[in-house]
């Protein structure tokens, strides 16, 4: 990602100059200390391209030849990590790779349904909000702004769960965005503000579901930065409430 860490083997490079393996052989020798593995993130293609898990693991064999030419210096090396949600399902049946960093796919979002084409992931992740205002028949007003929920390129804007007419015929819902999620339609946010949402309502949603006081589950664009603005999860199995747990990390830049 041109970000940080030291440069991984690469075919033109003889082993014994590598920073990698001059790094891991300071760190072997210095007491106090135990070098345990190499850590990687090709966070640059988690992106749905083509050939998508072709590059994906090209990079992490550059990782894993890393792992060989410190091991040929005689360090060994127990860890080799790599992977983010939106690339481990490639980057883990790479051999020698050991650990995969995984973390967010517990929850998925749009961002990684739609910019980084996730499969298998249930959305686990909404906000529940209230309808504060109907200004026209179709616009909503939520009290869930960026104050609550995150945007910012390349999310999508995050989408309000409605539930669609009961006479539509099609069980896979209209939606604006052509998502859906069983009995509900997915209505993406057109504006938020500081502590309010704005959406249109699809005239395949019930106009009485979204009346002033109505409750509403949104999805985040992206979960990380909307779960940092909130100090708790309310952990719930359909439509009980089985625990609440404390955020405890939340906004600790101290």
């Amino acid at each position: 990602m041109d970000r940080a860490g030291v440069l991984p083997a690469l075919p033109e490079q003889p082993g014994s100059e590598l920073p990698a393996v001059s790094l891991a052989q300071m760190i072997h020798q210095l007491p106090g200390l135990k070098f345990s593995g190499l850590m990687a993130y090709e966070g640059h293609l988690l992106q749905q391209q083509p050939d998508k898990d072709l590059k994906i693991k090209t990079a992490i064999g550059s990782l894993v030849a890393t792992r060989h030419a410190i091991e040929a210096a005689g360090i060994p090396v127990a860890i080799v990590s790599c992977g983010g949600t939106g690339s481990y399902q490639a980057s883990a049946t790479v051999p020698g790779v050991t650990e995969s960093q995984a973390g967010g796919g517990v929850f998925s979002d749009l961002l990684y349904e739609g910019f980084m084409g996730l499969t298998g992931h249930e959305i686990a992740l909404t906000c529940l909000t209230t309808v504060t205002s109907r200004p026209t028949n179709s616009r909503v007003i939520i009290d869930a702004g960026r104050k609550t929920l995150c945007h910012f390129v390349p999310c999508s804007m995050p989408a309000v769960l409605l539930p669609a007419l009961a006479q539509c015929n099609d069980s896979s819902d209209h939606a604006m965005d052509g998502t859906t999620k069983g009995s509900h339609v997915r209505v993406l946010m057109t504006e938020l503000c500081a502590e309010h949402g704005v959406f249109e309502l699809p005239p395949e949603c019930e106009q009485k579901k979204a009346d002033i006081g109505a409750r509403l589950n949104v999805i985040p664009g992206y979960h990380d930065l909307t779960v940092v603005l909130h100090d708790r999860f309310v952990a719930c199995r359909g439509n009980q409430v089985e625990a609440i747990w404390d955020i405890e990390a939340r906004g600790r830049l101290d």
